[in-house]
């Protein structure tokens, strides 16, 4: 089993247990049966066990089920290592090389949940931006 993932089960617990919430609570907040997020996450005792990976939409569901997000869960899962500020064309190039090289290893529905998750957020920019300018001009 993948230890990323198997770090990521780990930091969903943690979340669950911060926010008091057992597998049958989060399976009624995300409107799932019971029995799926058994599947996905198996036991907390044993995080290394074999459970399916789920895809990027499930992870966000999860991680907003527990008022959380999932970079926040992956940068704890990574021992705090997360998303760094990146200055300069040099640093630019290298990041938008490491995206690139990550999105060729994702199936079709992730690169769909990835893109929409994109353009969720420029929809987000343009309509903060909007109600700025709204706000300076009234």
């Amino acid at each position: 089993m993948d230890k990323s993932w198997v770090d990521l089960k780990k930091q969903i617990f943690a979340a669950m247990r911060e926010e008091g919430v057992n597998k049958a609570e989060l399976a009624r907040r995300l409107g799932w049966q019971a029995p799926h997020v058994n599947r996905m996450l198996g036991s907390e005792e044993k995080p290394d066990e074999e459970t399916p990976e789920p895809g990027l939409d499930k992870l966000h569901e999860v991680a907003g089920a527990l008022n959380t997000t999932l970079a926040e869960l992956v940068q704890k899962a990574e021992g705090g290592k997360g998303p760094k500020v990146v200055t300069g064309a040099q640093g630019r190039d290298a990041l938008v090389g490491k995206i690139v090289g990550q999105l060729c290893d994702l199936n079709n529905e992730e690169l769909m949940t990835v893109s929409n998750t994109v353009r969720l957020l420029k929809e987000k920019q343009a309509a903060k931006k909007a109600a700025g300018k709204k706000s300076q001009a009234g």
